[in-house]
């Protein structure tokens, strides 16, 4: 790969990234999210889905999201700390959203088919997956502000935003990576 396509490729990266921030923000605005999300399987059924913990009928560390009708179920393993879960399941609602089509894209939708949503293995989609998660937990909006009330010159207090969002200090750094406020 050359360094032009190098370019073509990251500005398309960037592209999308500003696209799944905008449809997150418009989701967010339509079903009346609070931000901070307190309780995000509150959030999963304002979309019309719920979450499933079973520690017996999956395997430890498997999640994944369903079709379930007109509607879906996330299940996800109860040993994860909450942060984690969070952000999981969120995971699981940009697969919802943006490769299942659910309230996005019938025609896509209306393709799927019942029960468990089979994930390529590709990274893209994860990285996609990834950007909804930030995007719908630490809504750019939201977190500018907080950046703002947590700086003081160059230092900022990421661990005060992580616990205002309820996220791990990593994910609220990586979302100021990727908002170009952090380095």
């Amino acid at each position: 790969m050359n360094n032009a396509q190098l370019m073509r490729e990251l500005k398309e990266s960037e592209e999308i990234k500003q696209v799944i921030n905008h449809l997150t923000q418009d989701i967010i605005d339509l079903y009346h999210i609070q931000i901070p999300i307190q309780d995000i399987d509150e959030a999963v059924k304002m979309f019309g889905g719920r979450v499933e913990e079973d520690r017996e009928k999956y395997c430890k560390y498997c999640d994944f999201i369903s079709k379930e009708r007109d509607s879906f179920a996330i299940y996800i393993s109860p040993y994860y700390k909450s942060e984690r879960r969070k952000m999981i399941i969120a995971q699981q609602l940009g697969h919802l959203f943006l490769h299942m089509g659910y309230q996005t894209n019938h025609d896509l939708w209306n393709h799927q088919k019942e029960g468990r949503f089979q994930e390529k293995n590709d990274p893209e989609q994860a990285r996609q997956a990834n950007s909804f998660a930030f995007a719908l937990l630490m809504p750019e909006k939201e977190y500018r502000k907080m950046i703002d009330l947590n700086s003081e010159g160059l230092l900022v207090q990421t661990k005060n935003i992580a616990e205002y969002f309820g996220v791990s200090l990593a994910a609220a750094a990586q979302r100021g990576r990727g908002l170009n406020i952090l380095t």
